[in-house]
């Protein structure tokens, strides 16, 4: 397998946040986040399929390869070879916060309390 063929890597993403950071985050509206139950039920989920990946690496590649197309080999490389972690930590949430408001993208500065939702 030839790796990110006719690709270069400019800027890997410790790099240009000055540390490690998540990339993977999921959002909810405050209602939903109010219905306790759903978002418990969310997490619980998050916490089973990470445990399922960590634990089940073979099972996972198979399942994955087919559902998304992509031969065993390569995928495995992409869920285990590349550093990742599972994990629910965050880490990098106020550099990215900042990022995002010196694009433009926020207008203000919000803290992990109002942008992290924890039991």
């Amino acid at each position: 397998m030839e790796e990110n063929e006719g690709m270069i890597q400019v800027l890997s993403g410790k790099e240009a946040f000055g540390g490690d950071f998540t990339f993977i985050v999921g959002t909810l509206r405050k209602e939903m986040a109010e219905k306790n139950e759903t978002v418990k039920a969310v997490q619980s989920a998050l916490e089973e399929a990470m445990d399922f990946l960590m634990n089940n690496r073979d099972e996972s590649v198979e399942i994955l390869s087919e559902a998304y197309g992509i031969d065993a080999e390569t995928l495995r490389v992409y869920l285990y070879d590349k550093g990742i972690e599972y994990t629910q930590e965050i880490e990098g949430l106020e550099d990215f916060v900042e990022f995002m408001i010196h694009q433009g993208y926020l207008s203000e500065s919000m803290g992990q309390k109002t942008l992290v939702w924890s039991e």
